[in-house]
C-alpha cells in the first residue's frame, strides 16, 4: 500500500514539474519591435533580470516594456540606451521572476540617419541632375568646406 502511495506521489510531482516547466518556458508568440531604447536597468533581489522600456514613437501604446533574462545580452544592450534598435522577443505564457511576459532574445542596431544628413543627400541628388551645377557646387564646397564633400559622396 505504501508503495502505491509513494509511486502516485512521485508521478504527480513529475507531472506537476513538467507542467510548471512548460508554463514558464513555453512561448506562444515571437516577434520584433523597433524603437528607441529609453531605459534599461538590472533589478531583482535573488534572481536579477534586466527590465527596459522601448519608445515606439507612434500608435496607441507609445512605450513597450520588456525583460532580458540573458546577462550577456543585457550587458551589451545597456550601452545602447538612447539609440534606435530592433528587439527580437518571445512572449511567455506566464511571468515569474520578472516584470513582463516579453523576453528579449536578441537585438540589432538600426542605422539612425540624422535628418540633416538626409536633407543633404536629397539636395545632392537634385543638384546631380544638372552637370553644370555639379561643377559649380563642387568648386564652392572644396573652397569653403572640403570635409563636406565626403558626406555628399556617401549619399551615392
Amino acid at each position: 500500500m505504501k508503495r502505491k502511495i509513494m509511486l502516485t506521489l512521485v508521478v504527480m510531482v513529475i507531472i506537476s514539474s513538467a507542467v510548471a516547466f512548460a508554463i514558464l518556458n513555453f512561448s506562444y508568440s515571437n516577434g520584433v519591435r523597433t524603437g528607441r531604447l529609453v531605459k534599461l536597468s538590472k533589478v531583482g533581489m535573488i534572481i536579477k533580470t534586466y527590465e527596459g522600456t522601448l519608445d515606439l514613437g507612434s500608435g496607441d501604446n507609445l512605450t513597450w516594456d520588456f525583460s532580458v533574462h540573458d546577462d550577456s545580452i543585457g550587458d551589451k544592450l545597456i550601452t545602447q540606451t538612447g539609440k534606435l534598435i530592433s528587439l527580437q522577443y518571445k512572449e511567455r505564457l506566464y511571468r515569474f521572476f520578472y516584470r513582463t511576459k516579453y523576453d528579449v532574445v536578441s537585438y540589432e542596431m538600426i542605422n539612425d540617419t540624422k535628418p540633416a544628413e538626409d536633407n543633404l543627400c536629397q539636395l545632392a541628388r537634385v543638384i546631380k541632375l544638372d552637370p553644370d551645377l555639379v561643377d559649380k557646387v563642387r568648386d564652392l564646397v572644396l573652397k569653403n568646406r572640403p570635409e563636406l564633400l565626403e558626406k555628399i559622396r556617401s549619399c551615392f
